[in-house]
């Protein structure tokens, strides 16, 4: 459903020791986004990110997840795909065997099971290499895995963090018309870092800016469009002026 939200957190916050990594972050994420987390390194992201998946417990703050919060959290995540930081693969399996563990741990039925794994591995282009171990794959090919792991399932939504890394030119450009693919014909939502913002550019429907932990701006494609055109510049250098505006250039 169009506008349903899939992600909302209230004021959501990390901290370790006396720093804040993550400092009150209020965000919705609505169904069809393909939402754009944009933040320089240390900002936050990866462990906002973990956070959402159950990999890291908040210190403070909320979150619901297709409406779910508190103990439910954990069953609707069932219905959410990931690829957080490394690709979270067994190197000593096939990457069909990787898909399998997926399986079993997601409850899906064995039924039809292995047609099912062979489609999304042809879908991530790893068709051919579905019997070669993982740890003989090269970085792009453990990035694809993870994507595939990401869909088992068919889940609804799915976080990315930094997707592309690993990936050349021609891989980008596969991924990025996969997810577009993905979201437009599947629905799927989709909510992904990186720090290659013109790759971004081409991907996002919306966009959040992260900075020292802090979600200091969000704007759809469209008003960033908008408010790049009359100054002459690009996503990158709007997000430069965001953070001095914010108090963060750096001491030279």
């Amino acid at each position: 459903m169009k506008n349903e939200d899939i992600l909302t957190t209230r004021n959501l916050t990390k901290k370790y020791r006396k720093e804040l990594a993550v400092d009150q972050v209020s965000m919705s994420i609505k169904s069809g986004d393909i939402y754009g987390f944009i933040g320089e390194n240390g900002a936050g992201k990866t462990t906002f990110m973990r956070m959402v998946c159950g990999l890291a417990r908040p210190s403070a703050g909320e979150m619901e997840l297709y409406g779910a919060s508190g103990k439910e959290l954990q069953k609707a995540r069932k219905n959410m795909g990931a690829l957080i930081e490394n690709p979270a693969v067994y190197p000593n399996m096939t990457a069909m065997e990787n898909l399998e563990v997926q399986r079993r741990y997601l409850g899906i039925e064995r039924k039809d099971s292995e047609e099912m794994l062979e489609g999304l591995l042809e879908l991530v282009g790893l068709a051919d290499v579905g019997r070669k171990k993982a740890r003989n794959f090269s970085l792009g090919m453990k990035q694809r895995l993870g994507l595939a792991i990401a869909l088992t399932g068919n889940p609804r939504f799915i976080i990315l963090d930094e997707p592309t890394i690993g990936l050349d030119l021609v891989g980008k450009a596969e991924l990025r018309n996969l997810l577009i693919k993905l979201n437009r014909e599947k629905g799927l939502t989709i909510f992904f870092s990186s720090h290659d913002l013109s790759e971004m550019q081409r991907l996002a429907t919306r966009y959040g800016f992260l900075h020292k932990g802090r979600l200091i701006k969000e704007l759809t494609a469209q008003e960033l469009e908008q408010e790049c055109g009359p100054q002459g510049i690009d996503a990158e250098q709007y997000f430069l002026n965001l953070i001095l505006n914010a108090g963060g250039e750096r001491k030279k």
